[in-house]
């Protein structure tokens, strides 16, 4: 659904920092009334899987839903990016994208999709515009598409707003642009994201589901660290490129996996070294970390980079407490704590919210 990829637009509209690979999968029931008329009702499970980083990004999801009148249907999309290096407030994207379905009457869709984009964006607010080419499939013959977009975004805290137009024309004989409104909320063990759209331009009443605006609400509760609970509905345009039939949803699933839009509560910046803490490189992949505490007995370190298992420092001479670990370049958290006390986050670092309501540090660790 529309208000899940809209949401992760979103986010990485917000320029891209480096992180591990993620994934989730979310398992429930879903309610469905398409062409205005049609009903039906149906499990489905939907995983998903991503790695974003500084220079690139990939994000795969799919949906595979079994019907209670029987019958089934499957939908995959994925799409990858090359990032440029950043020129002042500038930053080149290429983007493919590919994407499909099927159904157990054997009838199939897809569509592939090239797009170049420039961003010029800070911290807090940005904005691209871009073009692309590809075709599409409705299971009956390929055709031509032709792409351009233009959005502008904003991030205040642990919120963020996108707003885009996309105007596109198949086989010069649809053309039509759709503009969507979508914001996006992280706090502590909640996640909201709402989005909302019109058309203008060309409609196929055909295909059932004649209304030119749409809109969608999806909230996640996070029950545990990997556990949440997920509900969303609204409506959802006609697919001029693909066929397919515009309608409204409503859906509750159990989703498992790592969150993927964590909220922070102040700007990510570089760790700058401190008089009591600091991280050294040692080579490339292993780095000393300093806490200055003369007075401790016991100091303790825990991370991303240590599985959040307590690692304990050695003491020296002159007060600080050392331990070297492997630790690759990239985005890391990190809390620390002295003699058995409260894990806390280092001197000197930004900090964010993590999903227990606590916090925990932010370092980064350059090459």
């Amino acid at each position: 659904m529309r208000a899940v990829i809209l949401a992760a637009g979103i986010a990485l509209a917000v320029p891209a920092m480096a992180q591990r690979p993620g994934g989730s999968i979310d398992a429930g029931a879903l309610s469905m009334q398409y062409a205005d008329s049609i009903d039906a009702n149906a499990i489905a499970l939907t995983p998903a899987f991503w790695i974003e980083s500084r220079f690139a990004s990939l994000s795969t999801t799919g949906t595979l839903s079994q019907f209670s009148g029987g019958g089934w249907s499957a939908q995959a999309t994925g799409d990858g990016s090359l990032f440029t290096k950043t020129s002042g407030l500038f930053m080149g994207e290429l983007q493919g994208s590919a994407g499909g379905s099927s159904r157990n009457d054997a009838s199939r869709t897809g569509q592939v999709l090239a797009m170049g984009r420039g961003h010029i964006s800070n911290e807090s607010n940005g904005a691209w515009i871009g073009a692309g080419l590809g075709s599409t499939w409705d299971g009956a013959e390929w055709r031509s598409v032709r792409q351009a977009e233009a959005a502008a975004w904003m991030r205040r805290g642990n919120a963020t707003l996108l707003l885009s137009t996309t105007p596109t024309s198949v086989d010069d004989s649809i053309r039509y642009a759709d503009t969507e409104l979508a914001a996006g909320l992280n706090v502590q063990r909640f996640d909201f994201s709402a989005s909302g759209g019109f058309r203008s331009g060309s409609r196929l009443p055909t295909l059932g589901g004649s209304a030119k605006s749409w809109g969608s609400v999806s909230v996640t509760a996070w029950l545990a660290p990997r556990i949440g609970l997920v509900a969303s509905g609204g409506t959802y345009p006609v697919d001029l490129t693909q066929g397919f039939p515009g309608g409204r949803f409503i859906s509750l699933s159990l989703r498992y996996g790592v969150r993927r839009f964590t909220p922070a509560s102040e700007p990510v910046v570089e760790m700058r070294p401190t008089k009591m803490f600091d991280i050294r490189n040692v080579d490339r992949s292993l780095r000393t970390i300093r806490i200055k505490s003369s007075s401790a007995q016991k100091v303790e370190v825990m991370g991303d980079f240590t599985d959040w298992s307590p690692v304990q420092l050695e003491s020296g001479a002159d007060g600080w407490w050392t331990v070297t670990l492997p630790i690759e370049p990239g985005l890391h958290e990190i809390n620390m704590r002295i003699d058995g006390g409260k894990w806390v986050v280092p001197p000197g670092l930004a900090r964010k919210s993590d999903e227990f309501g606590g916090s925990v540090g932010i370092i980064l660790i350059s090459m």
